[in-house]
This record gives structure tokens, sequence and C-alpha cells, in this order.
């Protein structure tokens, strides 16, 4: 936030130092949207990047690239809040999960695939979870806390704001059912086999697809885009392999 320098970085507020009112609720609005950004990426990398590494890019990720992507979204005086219209992030689609998700690819792709997760002949093994209840949990976890990441970027309950809370928790809601409907089908179809590792990966597809727009879609509309979001997911894995 503060002075924009050209529209690309915010130049002024550190720490919300010499601000006539520092907001303190939204710097630790902020930094819990910063911390999350590092945490996705965690899962590109999972066990074969060094923890001294990763927590080297976490500073980084968190002290520059997700602020600046931040700026540039929310702060009057980015390149991207200026548009007219502006362009409308209702909740971090783009900080977050943008710039989690391309940081996760791209240490996916310098650090290449897990052991085991190719033969010999270049075809992806399947590499199940190895514990449904703990995925289970965590699916839930996050689903949970996707209420206060949605319907907390309200910001506040007054003037009609708890209105919006109530609708983003909605649509949220349908995102994801949607979204984990569209995959455990899909892949059912595919493989022949009713599995659950699909449903809970279509559910996450679904919160993060309904997060730019939460507040504003109709409830039809919410459902819509989780499976959208669900078919993007389904061809983009296999792409990827």
């Amino acid at each position: 936030h503060g002075d924009s320098l050209g529209g690309l970085v915010g130049w002024k507020y550190f720490f919300t130092s010499d601000h006539h009112s520092p907001d303190y609720v939204e710097f630790a609005f902020q930094w819990a949207f910063a911390t999350t950004a590092a945490t996705i990426v965690s899962g590109s990398v999972a066990e074969r990047c060094n923890p001294t590494a990763y927590l080297i890019f976490s500073l980084f990720i968190t002290a520059f690239f997700y602020p600046v992507v931040a700026h540039w979204v929310w702060s009057p005086g980015g390149w991207l809040f200026e548009f007219d219209p502006p362009f409308k992030d209702f909740a971090g689609c783009a900080p977050v999960h943008m710039v989690g998700g391309v940081s996760g690819l791209m240490g996916a792709a310098i650090m290449g695939p897990r052991t085991g997760r190719f033969d010999l002949n270049g075809n992806p093994n399947p590499m199940p979870a190895h514990n449904l209840v703990l995925s289970t949990i965590g699916v839930g976890v996050l689903w949970y806390g996707w209420y206060g990441f949605n319907g907390g970027s309200v910001g506040n309950l007054t003037g009609g704001g708890i209105d919006v809370a109530a609708k983003s928790f909605a649509t949220t809601t349908l995102s994801a059912a949607g979204a984990g409907l569209q995959v455990y089908t899909f892949e059912t179809f595919m493989s022949g086999i009713r599995d659950l590792p699909p449903l809970l990966n279509g559910v996450i597809a679904g919160l993060v697809s309904i997060t730019s727009c939460a507040d504003s879609v109709d409830l039809y509309a919410a459902f819509l885009i989780g499976i959208v979001g669900a078919t993007v997911y389904c061809f983009g894995y296999r792409a990827i392999l």
C-alpha cells in the first residue's frame, strides 16, 4: 500500500510506519494472505526441497512477490487497480493463488519429479495418498478456513457487510461442491474406479475458482464456476504430466 511507484510497487508505509492511522487488522490479514501464498509452494516441492532453501524462498515470496502483486490489484495507483473498469479480485485469487501456483510450478519444474513418479519409459506411476483420513481432514480444514478467507475479505460486518459475507459463504460452498462432484464424476468415468482423492482435489479447485468473485456472482453461477475450475484441473494436471 502507500504511494505507488509507476503502478508497480508501493513506496510508503512499510510496517505501517509513517501512517497517520495504521490499520493493524488489514496488516494482519495481508500477513495471513502472504503466508498462504508461500504454503501453496510447499506442496509442489514436497519430499525434494531442502528445508533451508524453502525457508529462504518463503522469505522472498512473502517480502517481495506477494506484496508487489497485491499492490497491483488492491492499492489505488496499482496498474491493475487503475483499469477501467477496475480489475476485480475480491479475496486474492491472483495475489495469493496465482502467485503461489506459478511459483510452485516453477519450483517443481526446476527440482524435477518425485522419486518413483515415472517409470523407465517416462509414463507416470500412480502415487496414492498415504493416509486418506488425514487428507480428508486437511481438505475439511481448508474448506472451513476458506469461509474466513472469502467472507473475511469483506472487511467489516456493518453497512451491509454481513450480507456480503453471507453471500460469500454460500457461493464458496456451492463452487466447492460443484467442483468436487465434477472431478469425482469425470475421474470415475475415465478410470472406472470410484476414489476419494479426486473428490478432495476437486473441492480445492472449486474453492480457488470462486475466490475472486465470491461476493458478486449468483448462486447458480458459483456452482458453474466450480465445474469450470474442476474441468480445467482435470485436463491441466494431465497436461503437466
